[in-house]
């Protein structure tokens, strides 16, 4: 990283910045915080967590910069962290590798400062994408926003996009089946280590968790609550109907539905793996083509859990 000093308009000689830079390592993607004193910036170097952290320094009395510190294990994972921005509030931005997502980068939205944060918050579709989404920059007023992002559609492999950030609210347009477990006492399914998996349904075109199936979640963190070293895998399908990439991302949405309210109950989500399958694997004839019923329809619409 250089640093450069204006003055009477004129911007001055770029010089290495003192005291941050690496011999061997990178240190880029720069930004500083709303007052100016903590400088957050992207590196391999060693003493990291995992393929690239986020950093910061404090600005000193005499105007330098103090030696750089890691961000800490709730914004930084053993994949890679990159493009941190800080916006409205002081809350950052940043995309991820390393956390329960879409796929690619995806952003993630934090509260804090220095090596304190607020557990990261995944930005879900459709800011984020099976593609990298990255460097999300947004206005004072919080609603106009930019960024990168390499999803179908662009005129390259990254562009530029502008969004207005508006509340999401999913559509329901069908009831909801009950949910179906394969036991009726997931405790003693996960304590027996069954390959079975567990299944929760969804409403059509929802990612939302009807009553039972935050039910059966209940069940299931307090099982991985009793069983710290147990890890869980969520696979989500959607029907056939819908064009393949929606139904992906719909998948990927039930996937975080899982995600976000076992984290509620206090499970930590680097425990949770998922894998988004869209109308892959139906459980029946319902692919593309084939005339179904509602009911074999919604046997598609779900998410498959298995403690491991």
């Amino acid at each position: 990283m250089f640093q450069s000093v204006k003055i009477a308009g004129k911007w001055g000689k770029l010089v290495l910045l003192p005291g941050i830079n690496v011999t061997g390592y990178s240190s880029s993607h720069a930004v500083l915080n709303s007052e100016g004193s903590v400088l957050y910036f992207v590196s391999d170097r060693p003493g990291g967590i995992g393929e690239t952290d986020i950093w910061y320094t404090e600005k000193q009395e005499d105007g330098n910069w103090g030696g750089p510190v890691n961000c800490g294990r709730t914004i930084n994972t053993v994949a890679a962290e990159t493009f941190p921005t800080i916006n409205e509030d002081g809350l950052l931005y940043f995309s991820s590798k390393g956390f329960p997502g879409l796929g690619g980068y995806d952003i993630y939205r934090t509260k804090g400062e220095k090596a304190q944060w607020e557990m990261p918050e995944n930005m879900k579709a459709p800011i984020n994408s099976g593609a990298d989404e990255l460097g999300l920059v947004v206005a004072r007023n919080g609603k106009q926003a930019y960024m990168a992002s390499g999803r179908p559609g662009g005129a390259g492999s990254d562009d530029i996009y502008a969004f207005t950030i508006q509340a999401k609210v999913n559509p329901v347009t069908q009831p909801a089946p009950q949910p179906a477990a394969t036991y009726n006492n997931a405790d003693e399914a996960a304590d027996k280590h069954t390959p079975e998996s567990l299944k929760l349904f969804y409403d059509y075109k929802s990612a939302s968790l009807v009553p039972a199936s935050k039910q059966l979640l209940d069940e299931v963190a307090a099982i991985l609550k009793r069983r710290p070293d147990w890890k869980l895998t969520i696979a989500s399908f959607a029907d056939s109907r819908g064009g393949y990439q929606y139904n992906m991302d719909l998948s990927a949405l039930r996937c975080l539905s899982v995600i976000d309210y076992l984290g509620s109950k206090g499970i930590d989500p680097r425990r949770l793996y998922y894998s988004n399958k869209g109308e892959l694997e139906p459980v029946n004839k319902c692919e593309d083509g084939v005339s179904c019923n509602e009911e074999e329809h919604a046997a598609n619409r779900r998410s498959e859990l298995e403690v491991k």
